[in-house]
């Protein structure tokens, strides 16, 4: 079985999260916000709640609410969720493990592209390594 840190979805948000943060902003990524994911594969419901405590911006147009490391803490299931906004390519990504799902958790990645900046509800692809195995859901509050 593939390791999901190694997959292509992920070294994409891995690498979009270099060093040299800075904090910025950009809609629809706000400090302070609160993000319910949900996902669904067939019968497999998977949700998570990510907190975007501060919004940095490691690249230009590339915004984030952790750093690598916290990204990596995600998908290991050590860590919050993460969400990753790239403006330059109208890409909305989340990052989390499921931490009760069989052998130890799975990492799921909900992608969503094109996103509307100025929508509350976002619907996209929900990926399992580099597989897509069903939608997910993300709204803010």
């Amino acid at each position: 079985m593939k390791h999901f840190i190694w997959s292509l979805p992920f070294l994409a948000v891995l690498a979009s999260c270099a060093p040299g943060m800075s904090s910025s902003a950009s809609l629809p990524l706000v400090s302070g916000q609160v993000w319910a994911v949900t996902g669904e594969a067939g019968t497999v419901r998977t949700s998570a709640q990510v907190a975007v405590k501060t919004v940095l911006n490691p690249n230009p147009g590339v915004y984030g609410s952790s750093d690598v490391l916290g990204l990596l803490s995600a998908v290991s299931g050590s860590g919050e969720p993460v969400v990753i906004l790239n403006a330059n390519e109208n890409l909305l990504r989340f990052v989390w493990r499921d931490r009760d799902a069989p052998g130890g958790g799975v990492g799921y990645l909900c992608r969503v592209q094109p996103f509307d900046p100025k929508g509350t509800v976002f619907s996209g692809s929900l990926m399992v390594q580099d597989d897509v195995v069903g939608t997910c859901t993300a709204t803010f509050r």
